[in-house]
């Protein structure tokens, strides 16, 4: 290998690559078959981990946006109750305060791009879909129309959240496995 050539091939290495893994540049890996000066193809393979839906920052980022939105819009259709204000328990309005708490956890977490939203996100929109569900039995409001809607978000929004849940804990395993066996691929001596 050229000079010339040496240096292009660093130039084209991502820079998490140390120098010590620059095999064609020793001549290890040079086909036989390929005329001196002829520049050699690299192509650097992504780990498939990151290119998993539940993994990339952006999907977590948009998800964020989604949870905000159908939040907004499942109140948005409650209309104000009918008559004076019920009585609602206690454990309701707890259930209600650690829903909303859970939910900004989720999404400042999502902004942030990071896998254990999903999670979060799963627990607040299943904190949505039964506050929906007390909604008529507790005596907040009568059933109509409306609530059919909301219910239909809050479970659209926890079957979302639980799907990109599954898809992220389906690729963080594929990445643990694929990082075992280039580990056994890598010992020494055999």
């Amino acid at each position: 290998m050229t000079d010339t050539e040496a240096e292009a091939f660093r130039a084209a290495r991502p820079a998490d690559v140390p120098e010590s893994l620059d095999v064609l540049e020793s001549g290890i890996r040079q086909p036989a078959s390929r005329p001196a000066g002829q520049p050699v193809a690299v192509r650097w393979r992504r780990r498939p981990a990151v290119r998993a839906l539940g993994m990339r920052p952006t999907t977590a980022r948009l998800w964020a946006l989604v949870m905000v939105v159908g939040f907004l819009t499942a109140g948005a259709i409650e209309p104000i109750p009918d008559g004076p204000d019920p009585v609602v328990p206690a454990w309701i309005n707890a259930v209600g305060n650690v829903t909303l708490l859970v939910l900004l956890a989720a999404v400042v977490t999502l902004l942030a791009g990071r896998r254990a939203g999903y999670g979060l996100a799963t627990y607040a929109s299943a904190g949505l879909v039964l506050l929906s569900a007390l909604c008529p039995t507790s005596g907040h409001h009568v059933l109509a129309p409306w609530w059919f809607g909301q219910f239909a978000i809050t479970v659209g929004l926890f079957a979302g959240s639980l799907a990109l849940r599954s898809r992220a804990a389906h690729s963080q395993a594929a990445h643990s496995r694929a990082a075992r066996s280039q580990a056994l691929r890598r010992r020494p001596g055999e």
